[in-house]
């Protein structure tokens, strides 16, 4: 791995050259905008590029409808990896989804390693044939901007995380302590595009509404059923509320309320399921390993209430307007919350938690807890995390259910 602080003079110095270069040979047409937004003439073909995993696929999704709003007759192409293509399937705002694995996006720079040419060379040529008008970069690492500016495309869009921005037409700041689908529409701004609102999106399709119905005639529940969705998993250990917790929360909820448990899980997570099942005292729908991400979603939607991590599922809820518990520990809920009345973010700061425009706990994601106690999440009790769900308990109506 990379040493930081070399990764980060690199950086720094590819943001002077390459700031340096931009002016020089004034790759930022003045005729770009027109009228301080984009010429809709000039826009036929559009590549936005969404490299994230689920939950910041998700994020993007008002940044995709605000561009198909503005360009309603331009044919608009998304370049996900095969992680995020699940997410903007059936999505009415996209035309055309593009998957293409072979790049690295985490860190900015490239695995010598495991650099295949031939597969790079093959998806730029792959770029240049659809011959896009509009290039809208969404992850803004070295890879990205090389692509957008290899894509052939005049207008060029985007982030500069790693100091190769001179490779697009206007770069956007990113703005820390921000909301990452607001950083993504800012971009978008950038344009010259107003967007209507910022609501996430994920399109289930009339077959996948059925898998749902069927999913509740299957298991015998009703409409006066208080269906509780629980997904114990994250990308990371330090994001994670013990799942343990879950699983004395859903006891809570089942005394409290007749609640019906749904857990929620890949094959990859197998583990944590059998850490909630060994809590709870009733029997729950268990959901891993059995379905995808579109099974999964549809099943999700019809949830009363969804309990969660920072972490994609939690986010697909959100898009489908389940009301949501999130847990919060090693990221910041800045950038990544529900907003709204129908969602609780259940958190505990303490001295190590990132505060303010810090992302993570630490530099980057995904490393250890510090002090290797993983407090911010185990200190939070499955009564504290009840307490705080009351909100959302009490609209629907379910608060004094317990014993009925």
């Amino acid at each position: 791995m990379m040493n930081r602080t070399l990764k980060k003079i690199l950086v720094d110095t590819n943001k002077n050259v390459g700031s340096f270069l931009f002016n020089l040979f004034n790759l930022s047409s003045s005729n770009t905008l027109k009228n301080g937004s984009l010429d809709s003439e000039r826009v036929n073909r559009i590549l936005i590029i969404s490299l994230h995993k689920i939950g910041d696929v998700l994020f993007t999704t008002p940044a995709i409808r605000a561009l198909e709003e503005k360009f309603p007759k331009a044919k608009l192409t998304v370049w996900v990896k095969s992680r995020g293509r699940a997410v903007l399937e059936n999505n009415p705002h996209v035309d055309e989804i593009l998957v293409f694995d072979n790049v690295s996006v985490a860190r900015g720079f490239e695995d010598i390693n495991h650099f295949d040419i031939g597969s790079r060379l093959k998806f730029v040529s792959d770029l240049r044939m659809r011959k896009f008008d509009l290039v809208v970069d969404l992850v803004g690492t070295f890879s990205t901007n090389s692509y957008s500016f290899l894509s052939g495309a005049p207008l060029r869009f985007g982030f500069d995380n790693h100091g190769f921005g001179f490779l697009l037409t206007k770069v956007t700041p990113f703005a820390r302590g921000k909301h990452l689908k607001q950083n993504y529409l800012d971009v978008i701004r950038t344009i010259g595009i107003t967007p209507k609102n910022d609501n996430l999106e994920i399109e289930l399709s009339f077959n996948e509404k059925k898998l749902a119905e069927k999913f509740i005639t299957d298991h015998n529940l009703s409409c006066n059923d208080f269906l509780v969705g629980i997904h114990p998993g994250a990308g990371w250990f330090t994001k994670r509320w013990p799942p343990a917790n879950f699983g004395q929360l859903a006891n809570l909820l089942v005394k409290e309320t007749n609640a019906k448990i749904v857990l929620f899980g890949n094959r990859d997570e197998g583990k944590l399921l059998i850490e909630v099942l060994r809590e709870l005292k009733t029997q729950p729908i268990i959901m891993s390993g059995k379905s995808g991400l579109r099974e999964m979603a549809a099943v999700i939607s019809k949830c009363h209430l969804f309990l969660g991590n920072d972490t994609g599922p939690t986010y697909i809820a959100e898009a489908l307007k389940v009301p949501v518990g999130v847990f919060f520990g090693s990221t910041n809920p800045v950038y990544s919350a529900p907003q709204g009345t129908k969602y609780v973010v259940i958190r505990k700061i303490i001295k190590c938690s990132p505060v303010d425009f810090h992302q993570y706990c630490f530099d980057e994601p995904g490393v250890p807890c510090r002090l290797g106690k993983h407090e911010c999440m185990k200190t939070i009790s499955a009564a504290e995390a009840l307490e705080a769900l009351r909100p959302i308990l009490a609209k629907k109506g379910v608060s004094q259910l317990g014993g009925k």
